[in-house]
């Protein structure tokens, strides 16, 4: 599916926002602007159960402040030539929460063309938002499963990929040139067996009069082996993950999600800059497009703080976000304003105006 226009009211900064999206649609702006809640409340519609109960478990982090009324997020897009609209009504609960709201208001729930659809249920296939982080990534793991996960933060980064290389060694050697045509001093992606001490908790057994802490009494250390990622760069061999470079995992993450299967049909990714060099940046987002030209059902939403990459978006993927007077999020597309060219000139000359 692919999605078309986000709608916000009375989510966090926004109060009645909506957003045209792209294929690859880019947001800037200041920090604190709204740019990242965009992504997440895309997630909150599309996602299961962990980022539904987020919601209930902690709803003041998701209403605006000084709200008087509902908050809403309606999503709109097309699925096989047909538009689809997928909207979230959330309410204050039993308790009241929000100041002014009857508590009779309705609970948070999900409605789909008129229809109720079961709490946490996934709406849009396959959908993912990434917060890369590179020292997670750069850590040795383990998995049980016969199929590694990767977390949005990049963790398992080690045992999924090593898990590629021995059951798809061609998806695996094309993670690795993909990602040497961005970071070009990378050889080779390589790995070491590493044994992993693991906490886990004991079986539960009841003891009277028992004085000791449960958590103390039933966890136990054990020990496995994984894998610890190594590269081989120009001029030096085994470098551990630890010491390559943020920019280069961030980028070996992003394109172990992008190529391995089942491949996300939406992707929500928080810095599409990746603590890049801008040139570098330059040639990801040239990479990233190439990828999107294979697969046309890959739409990619993100954010950014690198004035670097407006040159190489188009003004319609660009949309800005800000905060008025009265500290309410705007998003608004780039093209929308009449001085745009004004504006991308200012920020290129002076970037520490967009962090």
């Amino acid at each position: 599916m692919l999605l078309t226009h986000v709608l916000l009211q009375n989510v966090r900064a926004f109060e009645n926002q909506e957003v045209d999206l792209n294929r690859l649609t880019v947001f800037v702006g200041p920090n604190s602007s709204g740019k990242t809640s965009i992504l997440e409340a895309i997630e909150l519609v599309s996602s299961k159960d962990e980022a539904f109960k987020s919601l209930q478990a902690d709803p003041k982090s998701w209403y605006r402040r000084d709200s008087k009324g509902l908050f809403q997020i309606r999503i709109r897009g097309y699925e096989d030539g047909k538009e689809q609209i997928y909207e979230f009504i959330g309410g204050p609960d039993s308790t009241g929460i929000l100041p002014g709201i009857e508590p009779s208001v309705i609970k948070p729930k999900i409605i789909w063309k008129h229809r109720e659809v079961p709490e946490g249920k996934s709406l849009f296939t396959r959908g993912v938002l990434l917060r890369l982080n590179s020292k997670t990534m750069a850590e040795a793991s383990y998995s049980k499963e016969h199929r590694p996960d990767l977390g949005s933060d990049g963790m398992g980064l080690a045992s999924v990929l090593s898990e590629l290389a021995l059951n798809d060694p061609e998806t695996f050697s094309q993670i690795k040139d993909s990602l040497r045509s961005v970071i070009p001093t990378v050889k080779d992606v390589r790995f070491e067996r590493v044994e992993l001490p693991v906490y886990e908790q004991k079986p539960q057994v009841k003891i009277p009069y028992n004085s000791f802490d449960d958590d103390e009494v039933n966890m136990v250390v054990r020990r496995y082996w994984g894998h610890r990622l190594v590269f081989d760069m120009v001029g030096a061999k085994q470098i551990s993950a630890l010491q390559v470079s943020e920019g280069t995992l961030l980028v070996l993450g992003l394109l172990t999600v992008l190529f391995r299967s089942p491949r996300p049909n939406l992707i929500l990714l928080d810095n599409i800059d990746l603590s890049l060099h801008p040139r570098a940046q330059k040639d990801a987002l040239k990479l990233l497009r190439s990828i999107m030209s294979q697969y046309p059902s890959l739409q990619i939403l993100a954010t950014t703080h690198s004035p670097y990459l407006l040159d190489e978006l188009v003004p319609e993927e660009i949309r800005v976000t800000t905060l008025d007077s009265q500290g309410i999020a705007r998003c608004a597309g780039l093209s929308d304003s009449p001085e745009f060219e004004k504006w991308k000139i200012r920020i290129s000359a002076n970037p520490a105006q967009v962090k």
